[in-house]
């Protein structure tokens, strides 16, 4: 864990980026601090944030103008069932424009930490986001739209649909469930969709299920 703090900006790599250093003062559970260059260079942020985790998980927080901190980040702490990140070495946020975030956690090598879970959600849900991680892929699809996925014999025809200009995130809509089912995929499983560069329309699915990794 550092003593001392550096706040690095960068505009790299699509968004906006920023790392905070664990500190023994700040071991970091809620509130994450944005340096001046990285306000000046967003302009006016929106105190309705998302966070993502590497897991997928995704939790609701905000931004306060005033103090210009993010926070709301203990929940994800909650779901953990840990403190705080002390243990770790630092954090590193990406902010993009439309209030999504996605939060890295590394430890003392350096290396991103994977934590427990998958960006499946429970059953309730009848549709799954894409991370904006693939938008290099989603970017080529319509608004609404149409992928198929294909298993050993099996093949799905599945909803793809865009929530707007502003906001660059992609969901799964239409014939969710009925995959999820056929698959019999749990909460724990990671699902990944892979695709030829040039066929963006479908994808062979391979899955990973909890505890195999």
């Amino acid at each position: 864990m550092q003593r001392k703090r550096p706040r690095v900006v960068s505009v790299k790599n699509g968004g906006m980026k920023f790392v905070n250093f664990v500190t023994e003062d700040n071991p970091f559970s809620d509130e994450l601090v944005a340096p001046d260059s990285f306000k000046q260079a967003c302009g006016l942020i929106p105190g309705y944030q998302t966070f993502t985790f590497s897991n997928g998980k995704e939790i609701i927080g905000g931004y306060n103008h005033q103090s210009g901190v993010f926070h709301g980040i203990r929940k994800f702490c909650t779901i953990l069932g840990i403190k705080n990140f002390s243990k770790y070495n630092l954090v590193l946020l990406s902010y993009e424009e439309g209030s999504v975030n996605n939060i890295s956690i590394f430890d003392d090598n350096f290396l991103e930490v994977l934590f427990p879970g998958t960006p499946l959600s429970p059953a309730i849900y009848i549709w799954k986001y894409i991370s904006t991680e693939y938008n290099r892929v989603t970017n080529f699809w319509r608004q609404t739209d149409y992928i198929n996925v294909y298993y050993g014999e099996n093949a799905w025809k599945l909803q793809v649909r865009s929530r707007g200009f502003k906001c660059h995130r992609t969901t799964i809509r239409e014939g969710w469930m009925e995959f999820r089912g056929d698959m019999g995929l749990q909460v724990g499983d990671v699902l990944v969709l892979e695709c030829d560069d040039y066929c963006v329309h479908h994808f062979v699915v391979r899955v990973i299920k909890n505890g195999s990794a």
